[in-house]
């Protein structure tokens, strides 16, 4: 009996071991299976058709599964614009299409194509020689999107299409040259030449300039009328770009030295001149403060306006009609009324120019033309009087036929003499400053052909006022 036994658990045990060998081979069977069929999907190749849809032969590519990514690009022909891949991707073109990346299978694609040529405008900072900086294309249309335009103008769409033979221009983008037409930052300056568009990706360019924004602040605090305060000239790269200036928000060329020259300051207030306003530009907006503080001091200084003759003599006063033309907003330079007495520190050196010095004509009269100040003197404790000096206006003019001329130009020129010594010589025109009594002449009056003078010469004494003249012509019958 224990032999029986001993016999059916041997049979059992060797079927399971059977059992085992059975399962085993059959699972590395399946297993080599499995490997030899990825291993022919992974390395198996396949094709890609390209119909580059120009009327040339389709292109074949090779690749596999395993190969990685295959990007197929952006074809390109003349005269016309890549509108995308159809075909293994569906109807609609697409113009990023990449294959091999866990694709299996032939593949074909066709390229389509537009005869509308994409035109692109940008804008760009640019320096002086109208090298591109950096471009601010998004900057100026996030601001014209948020409302920011002084004109209201609007974000445009940067890229267009036209057909082959149209003449493109940036002006289509705007070429306003208004502070804040487009940014507040910037401000266009020009654009880059008219184009014949022959191919697709043309690219046009406005072009812009940083803003240089010139500020007074007196005292900490920054100015709200810049004329009671002072002018100014501005020079950039030594060339002087705007004179007698008391605002300045403008375009300056990337990279450019500039530099703010202050004068005609106010005598209420203070500025240290060794503290220069310059500068370089850099390519966004930048800001130049001119910093003042208000005069203190109880030493009283007083200026005055004279009229003088030609040794310097004083001869009127003509202070309050020096102020009531400013008062009257008559100044061709937009000065305003100063104050006459002004408080100084003893020990101050104070010359009229403090006062102004400007020499050009309307700066201050219509009558009279500044032509120097008194010598600088210091303050004590009686104060001082200072002078700003003025010659009356010799005005010459023309009449023809009874009817009044504003100048000479189309009907003679002449010559002008003051004390014997010529001032000007074959004029159409002659508007300057003369001292009080001086004696001036108006001769070698040529006329031109078709008229005839009336009178040979014309001579007089300069008076406090000044004198206007007008030379007496006629046509010839």
């Amino acid at each position: 009996m224990m032999k029986r036994k001993r016999k059916k658990t041997a049979n059992k045990v060797g079927n399971k071991t059977f059992g085992r060998f059975l399962f085993y081979g059959l699972m590395l069977v399946i297993g080599m299976t499995i490997v030899g069929g990825a291993g022919c999907i992974l390395f198996r190749p396949y094709r890609i058709t390209l119909d580059l849809g120009d009327g040339s032969a389709p292109v074949t590519k090779i690749y596999t599964v395993n190969a990685g990514k295959l990007d197929l690009g952006i074809p390109k022909r003349s005269g016309y614009r890549f509108t995308g891949w159809t075909g293994s991707n569906g109807g609609e073109p697409q113009t990023d299409i990449s294959v091999g990346n866990g694709m299996l299978g032939n593949l074909s694609y066709t390229a389509n194509w537009s005869t509308n040529l994409d035109v692109t405008c940008q804008d760009w900072i640019v320096d002086k020689d109208g090298n591109l900086i950096r471009d601010i294309t998004d900057e100026v249309d996030s601001f014209l999107e948020e409302g920011g335009s002084s004109k209201e103008y609007t974000v445009q769409k940067r890229t267009i299409q036209v057909k082959a033979g149209t003449v493109v221009s940036a002006s289509k983008w705007g070429e306003d040259t208004d502070y804040k037409a487009y940014s507040d930052k910037y401000m266009f300056v020009g654009a880059s030449k008219d184009v014949t568009v022959k191919e697709d990706g043309v690219r046009l360019y406005r072009f812009f300039n940083p803003i240089l924004d010139v500020n007074y602040a007196v005292d900490g605090e920054n100015a709200t009328n810049n004329t009671d305060i002072a002018f100014f000239d501005l020079y950039v790269d030594g060339e002087l770009i705007d004179e007698g200036a008391y605002d300045f928000c403008g375009a300056i060329p990337y990279g450019s030295e500039y530099k703010v020259v202050l004068k005609n300051v106010n005598p209420l207030f203070e500025y240290d001149s060794t503290k220069e306003i310059a500068g370089k530009m850099s390519d966004s907006r930048g800001v130049a403060v001119a910093r003042f503080t208000t005069r203190e001091g109880n030493c009283k200084v007083t200026c005055e306006d004279w009229a003088i003759d030609a040794a310097g003599n004083k001869i009127k006063n003509i202070t309050a009609e020096v102020d009531k033309y400013l008062f009257d907003g008559k100044s061709k330079k937009e000065y305003p009324v100063l104050k006459r007495t002004v408080l100084f520190e003893k020990g101050d050196v104070v010359s009229g120019e403090l006062w102004g010095n400007d020499n050009s004509k309307g700066a201050y009269s219509g009558g009279y033309v500044y032509v120097a100040s008194s010598n600088e003197v210091p303050v004590d404790e009686k104060g001082a009087t200072v002078y700003r000096y003025f010659y009356p206006m010799l005005d010459v003019n023309g009449i023809l036929n009874d009817e009044s001329l504003k100048n000479t130009s189309k009907v003679a020129k002449f010559s002008v003499y003051v004390d014997g010594e010529p001032v000007a010589e074959n004029a159409a025109d002659f508007f300057e400053g003369v001292p009080c009594g001086a004696e001036y002449t108006i001769k070698n009056i040529e006329t031109e052909a078709g008229f005839e003078l009336m009178q040979d010469k014309y001579s007089g004494v300069m008076g406090e006022t000044g004198n206007y003249i007008e030379l007496k012509f006629r046509s010839k019958k």
